[in-house]
């Protein structure tokens, strides 16, 4: 009998917007979405419907993303073994731990998160998955990311699980990237209640070009200036 993650995944696989995506990494962000259980991200009520492709409440008036949406944005991001990556709002944990399984041993994820209770449950959830060793993969941070943060880094692939303005200023997250051949994948949807355009960012010759738009999705805002 095939169970409720199996079902969550087939349904993933099949979603017309992550199939169409470019990139080279579809099979391994579905690999990585299997070994990454959701329901261990999840708490109380929410656990029942862990398995559902719809985006789950954490508290705090913020979720855990829907994962179809979360596999598009990482099938853009492109992730390969030994990268660093940077997330813009880590909640629950679940998408930097993708992330982190993605990029392997010799890579590394970065997470900033601005609500202190969230990373704390974010920290337990790594915990959880790689073990006591968990920091050795990946970072969890409480900061405002919405300027780039106040590590002076370098990563390979940044991406936001907060949704962003039309007009927001990228220019802070440029001077944190690699420059070749770094990515950038935003969703300028605003708010929970407006979806917006996904879109990829690719330094190339010295400059960040935007590419076209990959659907339209919503992610709870993006706040600024908070802590």
């Amino acid at each position: 009998m095939v169970s409720e993650k199996e079902l969550l995944l087939q349904r993933v696989g099949r979603d017309t917007l992550f199939r169409q995506s470019p990139g080279t990494t579809h099979k391994e962000v579905l690999m990585a979405m299997s070994k990454v259980d959701r329901a261990c991200f999840l708490r109380g009520k929410e656990l029942a419907r862990a398995y559902w492709d719809v985006p789950r409440s954490i508290g705090f008036e913020q979720t855990c993303s829907q994962p179809s949406t979360l596999a598009t944005l990482l099938q853009l991001l492109d992730i390969h073994p030994g990268q660093r990556i940077l997330e813009i709002g880590t909640g629950c944990g679940y998408a930097a731990t993708i992330a982190a399984e993605m990029a392997g041993e010799q890579g590394y994820v970065v997470s900033v998160e601005r609500i202190l209770d969230l990373v704390k449950l974010a920290q337990e959830n790594a915990f959880h998955y790689f073990g006591a060793e968990w920091k050795q993969r990946m970072d969890i941070v409480y900061e405002d990311g919405s300027r780039g943060g106040k590590r002076n880094e370098k990563y390979d692939r940044i991406f936001f699980s907060a949704g962003t303005e039309q007009d927001f200023d990228l220019s802070p997250f440029e001077q944190l990237l690699q420059k070749e051949a770094g990515v950038i994948v935003a969703v300028h949807s605003g708010d929970v209640y407006h979806l917006g355009p996904m879109r990829k960012y690719v330094y190339v010759k010295e400059k960040l070009q935007e590419s076209i738009d990959y659907g339209r999705f919503c992610f709870v805002g993006l706040r600024e200036n908070t802590i």
